[in-house]
């Protein structure tokens, strides 16, 4: 303890030297030489109440140490005891946090110096509030954004940034302040503003506001380019109003639309507003061959997904798979959505040869298989009961590399239990990524199919257990295991699952 005392007194007297001479960088050489239970010994010599050179002795200790963690807790701690930290402080802790590319710790620095009432410099903010912005951290951007405000400090970049990240994100409070400050201070907005604030009125579904903010946007002869266009057209969609929508979309195309977008997004978007307003697919198809054939342009990826969905939701399978091939005709590589719409519907409609026929193309083109594909395949086959094909199917996924994830992993249950193999499925269940509820009733289902009721039951509570909340669903499948494993009353049973979990379940006979 002695010795304790004395390296803190020595400390101390540096400190009172390193203070007086306002040569703080004579500290290093004594602080605690490579001390390592820093904190303790601090706390231990240094009396309480503390002074507030206390504070800043300890705060220094972990500078010159390399303790960025402690620093920033000490300095916090000092605020709530009521003693300014030196802004230095600060500003050290945020350059090497800046430096080590630590967004976190720079962020909460920032805000912390800015909440304390120090005026940080206009290019340190700019840059934490970057890193934030590059490493995709909304929440980290609105502290700095919320705390500058506080400051009263104003930095050009960081607003202009804040209006188009609000837009991005919906949040129409800081998309408005963030664009009234902007104006306030006669900075001009730009088409990206103006998007992004049309964009938090639309998601809002304040669509007056949002054509209002178009409407500026055009009276200060800002030039919409095809981006712009794609946004109204958009949003006139989401408002219902298919006329509106068509007059919106044939003056995109009358103008001169320099664009950050191509011209075929803005057809694009015509055509997503078609699909979201009518269900008249000979509509769609006229828009759709009027991309070619009248303007020239060659329809994308987009163009033929948005048509197969259409074709999908008014059944017309066959449209559908035609324009699946024209797309892989013209050399367009299928994406993710339209594949797994298709497979989707020859699963509903149960068109195995279809769907074998589909996912046998899809596999030996360069389209990349996923674990939905591989799902809804072997769902498909089990119902009908193709148990071989799909068994071929599950044997080629180490070979083809496909992450097993929670829907394959039900999928696969389900089917060894439609192959009377519990311990297959209890193998797979045992290995799954995550155990959700999902699994749960696929185990559960597996159970009931080979008659081992009670197990099934058990796999019931075992999920309760574990705080995973049941679906109506499952209450079904109790109901059936119960009924069939035993004379316990079901209703008995499923009125005292459904107060301990709160699941609501409607009656089924």
């Amino acid at each position: 303890m002695a010795g304790t005392c004395r390296a803190v007194e020595s400390l101390r007297k540096a400190f009172d030297v390193a203070v007086s001479r306002g040569r703080l960088d004579l500290l290093r050489s004594v602080c605690f030489k490579g001390e390592k239970n820093l904190s303790a010994l601090i706390r231990t010599a240094i009396p309480e109440p503390r002074q507030a050179e206390h504070w800043h002795l300890e705060a220094l200790a972990y500078y010159w140490t390399g303790d960025r963690r402690r620093l920033f807790f000490v300095l916090k701690e000092m605020r709530s005891c009521g003693v300014m930290p030196m802004q230095n402080a600060y500003a050290s802790l945020i350059e090497t946090s800046i430096e080590e590319r630590q967004a976190n710790m720079a962020q909460a620095t920032l805000v912390e110096a800015l909440r304390a009432g120090y005026r940080m410099q206009d290019a340190a903010c700019e840059e934490v509030f970057n890193i934030c912005h590059n490493s995709g951290s909304y929440p980290g951007c609105c502290a700095i954004y919320e705390a500058l405000r506080e400051n009263g400090m104003f930095i050009e970049s960081v607003y202009k940034k804040m209006v188009w990240l609000s837009g991005k994100y919906g949040d129409l409070r800081i998309a408005k302040d963030s664009f009234a400050e902007l104006n306030a201070r006669g900075i001009d907005s730009d088409e990206e503003m103006y998007i992004a604030l049309i964009l938090a009125f639309a998601r809002h579904n304040d669509f007056v506001n949002a054509f209002a903010a178009f409407d500026e946007m055009r009276v200060k002869r800002i030039e919409p380019s095809a981006r712009t266009w794609h946004t109204m057209i958009e949003v006139q969609s989401r408002v219902g109003n298919m006329d509106a929508m068509t007059a919106l979309y044939e003056e995109a195309l009358r103008s001169n639309a320099k664009s950050l977008y191509s011209l075929i997004e803005v057809h694009n978007a015509y055509l997503a507003g078609l699909y979201r307003c009518t269900s008249d697919t000979r509509l769609m198809e006229k828009a759709f061959k009027d991309i070619s054939e009248k303007y020239g342009l060659e329809p994308n990826r987009s163009s033929y997904s948005i048509m197969i969905k259409a074709y999908v939701r008014s059944r017309e399978y066959e449209q559908a798979k035609k324009a699946l091939l024209r797309c892989i005709e013209a050399g367009i590589e299928p994406n993710y959505q339209m594949s797994t719409t298709l497979l989707s519907m020859y699963g509903r409609v149960g068109d195995v040869r279809a769907a074998e026929d589909l996912f046998a193309g899809l596999r030996e083109g360069s389209v990349k298989l996923n674990s939905f594909h591989y799902s809804t395949m072997i769902g498909l086959l089990r119902r009908h009961g193709e148990i071989a094909k799909a068994m071929e199917l599950v044997n080629s996924l180490n070979q083809m590399q496909i992450p097993i994830d929670e829907m394959l992993s039900a999928s696969i249950i389900d089917l060894h239990g439609n192959n009377s193999s519990l311990s297959s499925a209890m193998e797979v269940f045992q290995q799954a990524p995550v155990r959700t509820v999902i699994i749960y009733e696929a185990i559960m289902r597996a159970c009931i199919a080979v008659g081992e009721y009670a197990r099934g039951v058990k796999f019931f509570s075992e999920m309760v257990g574990k705080n995973i909340r049941p679906r109506k669903q499952t209450y079904y499948l109790v109901r059936w295991e119960v009924t069939d494993a035993s004379p316990i009353c079901p209703r008995v049973l499923i009125l005292k699952l459904v107060l301990t979990t709160g699941v609501q379940t409607c009656s089924r006979n």
